[in-house]
């Protein structure tokens, strides 16, 4: 063996520790993420057919701050091909300069509802390197977000009760104060909005039925 074929082995394998010492990189996270969702998908079709969404659309929460639209696309691109990714913040904006509150959401639309749902099974992967684990549902009252928003309200409110199975229809209205606070947030006005065209006087969000107390 030549000096040159020598060093040029010595060269290539200081380069391969280099690379493992480095850890994993951005293309390598991406095809691990691909290969765990295939793997589900394969799952979720032996167990039975392939349902579709109302909508070719999921909600994306538990986001890292630094997480960019470009890595949200790659990343769901496993699921379909993707129409549009946008990040929302808890202010209703996509401006990130007039956020008003602490948590970001995407909204990922596709070309058709059967990769939406296909999509719902990368809820809990990890977006690049990031460390938190995302959440994928296809109703923005499921965002984790919003779910703790609706536990702290119930936790604070004591006139709130959570009815049992044997529990009486005649829940307790919520203070005007804690009106607001529900209120204010577009998703769960929405909700409540489309509850109230059905007729309805007593309200029900994430298992807890109240009613609306004026001012």
């Amino acid at each position: 063996m030549d000096t040159q074929t020598q060093e040029h082995k010595e060269h290539k394998g200081k380069q391969r520790v280099a690379e493992a010492e480095a850890g994993p990189t951005p293309a390598d996270l991406l095809k691990a993420v691909g290969v765990s969702f295939r793997k589900k998908l394969a799952k979720a079709r032996v167990a039975g057919p392939a349902q579709r969404l109302a909508e070719p659309w999921v909600a994306v929460g538990h986001l890292d701050p630094e997480t960019t639209e470009a890595e949200l696309r790659a990343h769901f691109t496993h699921a379909g091909a993707v129409r549009s990714v946008t990040i929302r913040y808890s202010s209703g904006t996509v401006d990130e300069r007039v956020r008003t509150e602490g948590y970001s959401y995407a909204m990922i639309v596709f070309r058709d509802c059967g990769v939406a749902h296909d999509a719902l099974l990368l809820s809990g992967s990890r977006v690049g390197a990031s460390t938190y684990r995302i959440a994928v549902v296809s109703t923005l009252a499921d965002l984790p977000e919003i779910r703790a928003l609706a536990k702290a309200a119930v936790t604070a409110e004591k006139n709130v009760r959570i009815p049992s199975s044997s529990a009486s229809a005649n829940p307790k209205p919520l203070k005007v104060e804690q009106t607001k606070l529900w209120l204010h947030r577009p998703e769960i006005r929405n909700q409540l909005a489309l509850q109230a065209e059905k007729g309805k006087t007593v309200y029900e969000l994430h298992g807890v039925e109240f009613t609306l107390e004026t001012e």
